[in-house]
């Protein structure tokens, strides 16, 4: 079939850069519409090529009429039971929504088709089912059985929603016919008692135009203004202003057609959206009671574009990202929609800036948000560690040389260029959980989120004396065993789950213990070590599959010898000490630990009562003391204001302390990776 010019090139675009069959267009596109629609509701769902990937995508022999399922808790998808438990443990209340979709390659809606495609939909969210579904089916059926049961439905802030998608390529024309069954169909979903609402959504060619433009954050705002200050020309800044608006004119660049949120304009905001915060409670107190003096208590919003143009009160955005005001739009959003889309006008504050230049960008963002509360962690990408690590990912020769990595660092900043497939991205999130993984040896930690871990081990990793070659070679083994489990689908079902800790237990394979991160020469060597095992294909496999007899083998000591049970051994770091007992069986998995030197400034010299030297390095969350009798060597003298390496002992309080101080050897720096 002929698609329209502009979604067939993005549509071949994302065939290739997914890496799927060609020849099953059909198929193909079904993938391509549940990839538009999900990231439409959460950009960053599929950044990688993540478990969800393949599990919303549904379609085949026993399908019930589905391509396409998801489920979404407080604005993000979940693809496990895992993921629902984390809000019961918590007891935190949950916001549902259930997404269901189907695609025909073909440009007409047919009536018969959505008959079969409703009646699936239904049997899905009932809790008596006659249809006999597929195996990937069945997983959405039982995460839906869980979000019925006891347990989550004390925990519902409502009743969930339904999302309904029927595509097609022809246009929409209100057929009679599919309008009838969609009228039956929410009726008996209704009926159930168990959802808040059902909405329908029609996509025909012309809607699928302004998804993909709304995801790509290409699409022009017009909104009127009632006044306006023009700010003094600055180098790299084509146009700048503060404009005062109201909420009505805000909302034409919030929200889609859909009426749901763009929530691609906030790709380069520091955080998502909080939720119900004590801020954003007094923000939405202040809508409600007292609109008229929202604006003298708002700091406004930021917005950076592609360009904007002021004339007779109204100002033209093209391509706009909202970098501060994240939480106000989120929850001026939600306020309209509680109130059906039609509450009083609202003055707000908007400074909009035109800017290309990424490092003008990247300035705003941060000095944006320093009014508001929000941690140093969230700015970690705007380091020079991670900007030469990214220029080092492009400079350096990859050890597959057709599957070049590339380092992500800021959100689709390589969406334009389509030769670079998804699998070839190393975001932060990845890079992260991968290094505490694979370099800390802290598989059991290393599920966190990436700004916990970046807080917890800012110490520890992405220190400016480290090299970056570590960092590259993690990230090459992620990718290995990414490529292992897609072409081993059963091993994958198997193993996924337990990625980070055969990543360490490869590592340990096919190189043994690590050096120390600030052992230049050693660390070199080690990293060449493991590369070679990478760079050969059968070689690599066996070592992968090496690792998982020894994940096996430590299950079942683990079990039958310990006595434990399996649950949760991903996340206990007692399981990960069993794994390094392998490695040296004598030592209770203590040898193995790596330990890291950091580096500090050292912050004060001082003399206790008895005149014997001690002083403080500084670091986070507390500055580590180090006193002369564990540093025997160290001059004291002109120590204050020295950048030094050091390693952590614990004293008889269990204190960190610092000991084997030395001076930072600046000849081992990272040369200049810039580009």
């Amino acid at each position: 079939m002929k698609l329209e010019p502009i979604i067939q090139v993005r549509f071949k675009r994302f065939v290739e850069r997914y890496e799927l069959d060609e020849h099953e267009q059909s198929k193909n596109f079904e993938i391509y519409i549940n990839y538009l629609i999900f990231t439409s509701h959460q950009t960053d769902v599929f950044s990688l090529k993540t478990e969800l990937f393949e599990t919303a995508n549904v379609g085949g022999t026993n399908d019930s009429g589905l391509d396409g399922i998801g489920i979404k808790i407080n604005g993000s998808f979940i693809t496990s039971k895992e993921d629902i438990k984390e809000y019961v443990e918590l007891k935190k209340k949950m916001d549902i929504e259930l997404f269901f979709i189907q695609s025909k390659y073909r440009p007409n809606f047919v009536a018969s088709e959505f008959n079969t495609f409703q009646s699936g939909v239904v049997n899905a969210v009932s809790e008596d089912r006659y249809k006999i579904s597929n195996e990937k089916v069945n997983i959405w059926l039982e995460l839906i059985d869980y979000i019925l049961s006891e347990d989550v439905m004390l925990l519902w802030d409502k009743k969930p929603s339904v999302r309904v998608y029927f595509v097609a390529m022809g246009e929409w024309n209100e057929d009679i016919n599919i309008i009838a069954y969609e009228k039956k169909m929410c009726d008996d979903i209704i009926k159930m008692g168990n959802y808040e609402e059902v909405q329908v959504h029609y996509i025909d060619e012309k809607k699928i135009l302004t998804i993909i433009n709304n995801n790509e954050n290409n699409f022009e705002t017009i909104i009127s203004i009632d006044e306006q200050i023009s700010f003094p020309e600055v180098e790299g800044v084509s146009n700048s202003a503060l404009v005062c608006t109201d909420s009505d004119e805000l909302m034409k660049l919030l929200q889609t057609e859909e009426k749901i949120i763009r929530s691609s304009l906030f790709y380069d905001n520091v955080r998502a959206f909080q939720g119900d915060t004590t801020i954003n409670s007094e923000i939405l107190n202040t809508l409600g009671t007292t609109p008229e003096k929202f604006i003298l208590f708002n700091n406004g919003i930021t917005i950076v574009c592609d360009y904007f143009s002021l004339a007779s009160r109204k100002a033209t955005i093209k391509n706009p990202q909202i970098v501060n005001g994240c939480q106000t739009c989120n929850v001026i959003y939600n306020y309209y929609k509680s109130k059906g889309f039609t509450p009083s006008k609202i003055p707000i504050t908007i400074k909009i800036i035109a800017t290309e230049n990424n490092d003008i960008v990247n300035q705003v963002v941060r000095t944006t948000n320093r009014q508001n509360i929000v941690h140093d962690e969230v700015f970690e990408i705007t380091r020079d560690f991670h900007k030469n690590l990214e220029n080092y990912f492009l400079a350096v020769a990859p050890i597959k040389p057709i599957h070049k990595l590339f380092y992500e660092r800021r959100s689709k900043q390589f969406q334009g260029n389509f030769s670079i497939k998804v699998t070839q991205k190393v975001n932060l999130r990845v890079l992260t959980q991968s290094s505490v993984a694979i370099l800390l040896e802290k598989p059991h930690y290393a599920y966190k989120h990436e700004s916990i871990l970046i807080k917890k081990y800012q110490n520890e990793i992405f220190l400016d004396i480290h090299q970056f070659e570590p960092y590259y070679i993690v990230s090459e083994i992620v990718e290995s065993f990414e490529r292992f489990f897609s072409k081993n689908p059963v091993l994958k079902k198997m193993y996924k789950t337990y990625q980070f800790q055969l990543m360490m237990i490869f590592k340990l394979v096919v190189a043994s213990k690590m050096p120390n991160l600030t052992d230049y020469k050693k660390i070199s060597s080690y990293c060449n070590n493991i590369r070679e095992y990478l760079a050969n294909p059968n070689m690599c496999e066996k070592a992968i599959l090496d690792s998982i007899d020894i994940f096996e083998k430590t299950i079942n000591i683990w079990t039958n010898q310990l006595g434990k049970s399996k649950f949760a051994i991903k996340d206990t770091e007692e399981f990960t000490t069993e794994i390094t007992k392998y490695f040296s069986p004598n030592s209770n998995g203590s040898s193995n630990k790596t330990q890291n030197s950091r580096s500090g400034m050292v912050i004060s010299v001082k003399k206790d009562k008895n005149g014997v030297d001690f002083g403080f390095i500084k670091a986070v969350p507390e500055n580590i003391p180090f006193f002369k009798r564990m540093n025997q060597a160290l001059d004291f003298n002109d120590l204050y204001g020295t950048l030094v390496l050091y390693d952590i002992v614990l004293d008889s309080n269990n204190k960190q302390t610092a000991h084997n101080i030395r001076f930072y050897d600046s000849n081992y720096k990272n040369k200049n990776w810039s580009t």
